[in-house]
Order: structure tokens, then C-alpha cells, then sequence
């Protein structure tokens, strides 16, 4: 799934037909499209089809250099319930590099949830600083979805890649993880790691 966005003819169409109606009057101020974006997926009414709308405006924008709208839209129809959404996360943001729109840590935040090997080798390859928080809270996720082989990769690519995350509660969650998943030889295994890059979990981690 790949979107394509034709952002060279008609690029003001839809603005102002979108604005027709609320200029019915001369001291009437169209809505920048920045402000719309924000206001529509605050709105818990955004759907899919109106937010793909809305993508293509801030396309068609070239005078637009900030990406938090884009994040904000990516973020709406992430929690859309709609027939592949988090693949329509992923094509979007593809579009948004032939844009060479940049993106930031929070644009890869949303990339994680919908596709964790993307995310993190899109920011490894942006070269951004990963956020060991939102890395723990991916790995839990993970857990309890009984994911334990994907969370174990995942671990270890980030850390291959020479994100040491110093943080006792990741580790915690990695080894309990593992051993609730009766995979406590694997546990094991990371634990004599770890040790070995001089990083040890606390002492309320057990295996």
C-alpha cells in the first residue's frame, strides 16, 4: 500500500472550497491548515479518509516546514479501526521522506507502534537518539501481547547498534518477560549479556 499524492494542479482547490462556506462574509479568516490539522484530530471524529485529505493540503503547503502536524495526523489514523491502518501510517510516512519532510523522535514514537523493525531502523538511519522510555514501554506491550521472540529481537537490535539503554527497568521487563514466557534458559542467557557490558539488572529482578 502506497499512497500517491498529485500536489502540482489543483493545489488550492480544496482549500478554498473548504473555506467557501465559512466566508460568507468579507471579515471571514480561513483556518490555517496547521491549526485544521490539530483541531480535527483533537476531535476524536477524524476519519480516514478526511485525515489522507488533509495530508495531501499539507503536502500541496511549501511554505510548511514543521512536522508536528504530519505527526498529528499520523498519530489520528494510527488509532483508527479501520482495515490496515498501521500499514497507511507507514506508506504515509514514505511519502513524507520523497518529500524530504524530516521527520523527529516523536514521528518514529508513532512508526514504532505500527511496525516495530521500521521504526527503529528508520531511526538509526535518521541517526536520532532513541527514547529509552518509549523503548520500555514497547518492549511491556510486546510482553503482553505474547510476542516474547519479537521483543528479544528487537532488544537485541537496538543494542547491536550500540543503544545501550542503562535503565534497570528495561531490563526488568526483558528478563520477566522472557521467564513468563517460560523461556527462562533465554533468560539466563541475557543476564550473563548484560553482565558482560558491565550492565546488571537490580536485585527485584529474579530468574
Amino acid at each position: 500500500m502506497h499512497f500517491r499524492f498529485n500536489t502540482t494542479s489543483n493545489a488550492n482547490h480544496q482549500t478554498n472550497q473548504s473555506s467557501s462556506s465559512s466566508s460568507s462574509s468579507s471579515s471571514s479568516i480561513p483556518i490555517p491548515i496547521e491549526k485544521l490539522v490539530q483541531q480535527r484530530c483533537k476531535s476524536g471524529s477524524l476519519n480516514l479518509d478526511e485525515a489522507l485529505d488533509l495530508f495531501k493540503r499539507l503536502l500541496q503547503n511549501r511554505s510548511l516546514t514543521s512536522v508536528i502536524p504530519f505527526n498529528q495526523l499520523l498519530a489520528a489514523i494510527a488509532k483508527l479501526k479501520t482495515p490496515h491502518h498501521y500499514k497507511t501510517v507507514i506508506s504515509l510516512f514514505k511519502t513524507m521522506n520523497s518529500y524530504r519532510i524530516q521527520p523527529d523522535i516523536y514521528t518514529f514514537n508513532i512508526l514504532i507502534n505500527s511496525s516495530c523493525q521500521l521504526g527503529w531502523s528508520q531511526i538509526l538511519r535518521h541517526g536520532l537518539e532513541p527514547d529509552s522510555v518509549t523503548f520500555t514501554a514497547l518492549l511491556n506491550e510486546i510482553f503482553m501481547k505474547g510476542k516474547p521472540t519479537q521483543a528479544l529481537k528487537l532488544f537485541n537490535t537496538v543494542f547491536n547498534n550500540g543503544y545501550s539503554f542503562s535503565n534497570h527497568i528495561t531490563f526488568g521487563i526483558m528478563i520477566n518477560g522472557l521467564c513468563k514466557a517460560t523461556n527462562t534458559d533465554t533468560a539466563l542467557s541475557l543476564v550473563r549479556d548484560l553482565e558482560k557490558r558491565d550492565l546488571k539488572p537490580d536485585g527485584r529482578t529474579s530468574v
